[in-house]
């Protein structure tokens, strides 16, 4: 059964989905077949309607894309924050181990960081902690917050995913350089 709300102000259009649980576990494996770099949350400082949040998307996507002069591959989908009824995105992301970009403040950053956590981080550690930091910063002067975290197959990101396939005023888009790995 499929239930329809518009709001004039949001202009989005809300679906309640069944998802059978079978399919949910096939998209995961599905998603857990190729090898992830990010897990990614993108929040939005305000509301937008979808194609707006997908203009911001495509502009942070791009300048990723320009950086690694190649694709991002991607599977992405949307959710509507309830207490503030505002858009953000989940998203796997793959192709950006070539990604070096990052400030100096970034890099203190991400040290410090670290050596709280771990005494002697090397410096791949530091020095992808400050890219993922450069990257939310990025996000942010475009449209609002941001997590970035390596990908870690254990915390199993991809089902986490795959329920938002079935919720509420949500989405799923896959795009980009995906290859089977």
């Amino acid at each position: 059964m499929t239930q329809v709300r518009i709001s004039a102000e949001l202009q989005y259009t809300t679906y309640t989905r069944q998802v059978n649980p079978s399919l949910r576990q096939a998209w995961a494996e599905w998603l857990n077949g190729y090898n992830w770099d990010w897990w990614i949350t993108l929040t939005f400082r305000n509301r937008l309607t979808a194609n707006g949040a997908n203009k911001k998307w495509n502009k942070w996507l791009r300048s990723l894309e320009k950086e690694l002069d190649d694709k991002v591959g991607y599977f992405r989908v949307s959710e509507i924050q309830k207490r503030r009824e505002v858009l953000h995105f989940h998203s796997l992301m793959l192709n950006l181990t070539r990604l070096h970009t990052r400030t100096l403040g970034n890099w203190l950053k991400a040290e410090k960081i670290l050596k709280k956590r771990i005494s002697d981080p090397s410096t791949e550690e530091i020095e992808q902690l400050a890219v993922r930091f450069y990257w939310m910063d990025q996000w942010n002067k475009i449209a609002g917050f941001a997590r970035i975290y390596c990908y870690d197959p254990n915390k199993k990101a991809s089902y986490y995913l795959t329920k938002y396939i079935s919720k509420e005023l949500s989405d799923y888009k896959l795009g980009g350089y995906i290859i089977k790995t």
